[in-house]
């Protein structure tokens, strides 16, 4: 599963593979095409992340990887925020506020851009 992209695309293996270093390994479950990022084709993404998230770095690392393969990221990091704020109920509203106010630009700066 370690050299699963859908598993593991933050993996510095899976995008050593994709972004060429020397001594890499093909694979077989790695296609990898000219010119091609694993990120390439993804639509625009939000991340939200917070200083009490478990996978603060991976997120970062996973929207620089995003913004290398041309992808439009937005990263918001929230002061307090848990993995998975907007499902703890019992965690501070105005943190979990704070990012549905952000989903809800995020969305609203779509639509309004198409």
């Amino acid at each position: 599963m370690v050299y699963s992209p859908y598993v593991s695309p933050a993996s510095e293996w899976v995008l050593s593979v994709f972004h060429g270093s020397p001594g890499t390994e093909p694979n077989p479950y790695i296609r990898v095409l000219p010119s091609q990022g694993l990120f390439t084709d993804f639509p625009r993404t939000l991340i939200i992340a917070g200083d009490s998230e478990r996978f603060t770095f991976d997120a970062a690392v996973l929207g620089r990887r995003m913004a290398h393969d041309g992808v439009r990221v937005r990263s918001e990091w929230l002061p307090d925020a848990v993995h998975d704020v907007l499902a703890m109920l019992a965690w501070d509203e105005h943190v979990r506020n704070r990012a549905y106010c952000t989903i809800a630009q995020w969305v609203r700066e779509g639509a309004s851009a198409e």
